[in-house]
Parts: structure tokens; sequence; C-alpha cells
């Protein structure tokens, strides 16, 4: 597409300069590009974007008659160059055209042509594989705050409390089936045997009075507690619920986040009893996550601003003081 329009304007540079001193020469030359393009649009190119553009290309020219009494040549040539990029460049002609991803391809192509000109496409094809396949664009100001307690210390079992907030961005303000997974480990201690529980769940503030059961799944040792929960009506959520869990620290001594969707930025914070240490890491992140106050070795308080992409995120690993 680049390539387009750097010949269109060299073309018409090299071509219509000539006849810029000689006024009435251009004003007929504008006034019969500007009917050919509206015959162009209305009986050869019927529909999508180029018909768009035949039309604007005509409305260019034909106003163009009127520009020329009150400019000079090189002032309209430039008037003429801009207003015919941003019909090419303009969103609703991009929005007709199929093979954007081809364009993209060849811009790209440019762009890494002194970095990497041998795997642009490679390049491209990995940035590509983050964009959203369904209805979720991404998460907004992605916040998880936990609390541990002791149930029974002397056989390692904790209660863990968690309540996670979002701003959801939807592709669509259709109805959708958005995917809530709760993971952690089974463990082995019959006794004390791992439990979640949903104690709340809220879409824009309102409390969901019939919190779904979850579909339960094993895998390597670890629980899923998956919940299809319903959204429609707009293109943002602000989505918060409220999950406690019994665990043993012994056995499932890693917690963190590790994004499904893209993610705008993102906090978190984690409190446990004295005698457990906190070890905190940033998981595949272009900056590492940042202190937020004071921290101590059973408090943190972390924040990211920026991009998290699929599965970059955060990893705590807890260990008891012996």
């Amino acid at each position: 597409m680049k390539n387009i329009i750097h010949s269109m304007n060299k073309w018409f540079k090299k071509t219509l300069s000539d006849f810029f001193k000689q006024r009435l020469t251009w004003l007929l030359i504008s006034l019969s590009l500007g009917i050919v393009a509206y015959i162009f649009g209305f009986f050869v190119v019927k529909t999508g974007g180029w018909h768009d553009f035949c039309f604007q290309a005509g409305n260019i020219l034909i106003v163009g008659v009127v520009l020329g009494f009150l400019s000079n040549g090189e002032h309209f040539l430039s008037i003429f160059q801009q207003a015919i990029q941003n019909v090419v460049y303009g969103k609703e002609f991009l929005a007709n055209q199929k093979e954007i991803f081809k364009y993209w391809k060849i811009t790209s192509k440019q762009m890494f042509e002194n970095k990497f000109p041998n795997i642009h496409e490679d390049f491209l094809d990995l940035i590509n594989s983050y964009f959203p396949t369904d209805e979720v664009s991404y998460y907004n100001d992605y916040e998880m705050i936990s609390s541990m307690s002791w149930v029974d210390e002397e056989n390692d079992i904790v209660k863990v409390t968690d309540t996670v907030s979002f701003d959801l961005i939807a592709d669509t303000e259709g109805e959708f089936i958005y995917p809530l997974k709760i993971w952690f480990k089974v463990g082995n201690n019959a006794e004390h045997e791992a439990s979640s529980k949903m104690k709340s769940f809220k879409v824009n503030k309102k409390e969901l009075t019939n919190i779904i059961e979850p579909e339960i799944l094993i895998e390597n040792g670890e629980r899923c507690e998956k919940r299809n929960i319903p959204l429609s009506g707009s293109k943002e959520y602000h989505i918060e619920y409220h999950v406690e869990k019994t665990l043993n620290i012994k056995e499932d001594h890693c917690k963190g986040f590790r994004a499904k969707y893209i993610v705008k930025n993102c906090r978190v914070e984690y409190d446990v009893p004295e005698n457990i240490h906190i070890q905190f890491e940033s998981r595949g992140t272009r900056e590492n996550f940042e202190d937020v106050g004071p921290q101590k070795s059973n408090k943190i308080s972390k924040r990211y601003r920026g991009i998290l992409l699929p599965k970059q995120g955060f990893i705590m690993a807890l260990q008891k003081n012996k």
C-alpha cells in the first residue's frame, strides 16, 4: 500500500507539474479525471473499498477545480497528495480490504529491513499470535489481593482468601461465555483435603445470586474448577470475585498469575503469616514488577505498568521458616 501511494505521488509530481502554470489546462484535466472516477464508481466498481475510493477521488478532483482558482499549483499538489493519503489510509477504506494482513507484512518488511529482514515474517506471525481470537479482547487494571492464615500449622494447612478484580474489555456487545478457571493442587493428605469455595462473584458491582457450579477437571495432580459465566450487553465489564481455599502449603507452595489474555496494568498484594517467607519473581515480562511501598518477607505489594502478554505474569514461592 505504501508503494502504491509513493507511485501515485511520484506520477502526479512528474506528469502534472508541467501543466500547473497553465491553469485552464489543469482545470480541464481535473474535471475529466473527476468525471472518470465517478464513472468507475457508478458503473465499474459498484461495491467495496475501491468503490468508496473512486467517489472520494472524484470529489477531490472536482473540488480541485475550485481550489485551482484559489491556490498555486504546488500548494494544490500538496493538498491533493494529503487528501489521497487520507482516503487510502483511512479506516473505512482499510476495513474493506480482505488482504490487510498482506499489507501489514509489506509494511513490516520496510520497518524491520535494517534490523532483521530475513525473519520479519516470523516476527510478525509471533505478534499476530498474541491477538485475541475470541470475544475477550483484554483485561484492564487486573488486581489480586490475597491473605493467608493458619488452619493447622502442625500439618501445614492454611486458608487462602483471594479477591480478584479487573475490567474485561470485550470484542462484542453480544452474548458470550467467559471461562473462569481456578487452579490448586489436590495434595495427598486425606484428612485435610484441598478445597475451594466461591464466596461471591460480581459483574459491574452486581452480585450473581446463583453462582454457577464448577466443572471439575484433574490434570497432573492439580484441580481445576471451571465456571462458564454468560456476559452480554456491553463491551466493558467490571469483574470482581472472592474465593476461599484450604491448602497444604508444603504440597502447594507456588502461587502466581499467568495471563490467559492480554493484560494492561497489574497489581498484586500478598500477606502471609510471619513464619512464612515469600519469594516473588516476574514471569517472562519485559520489565520487572515494581514495589509499592515498603516490602516485608511475609508481605508484598507489587505492580506492573504496561502490557502483559499471554503466559506472562508473576510467580511466588512460599517457604515456611524452620
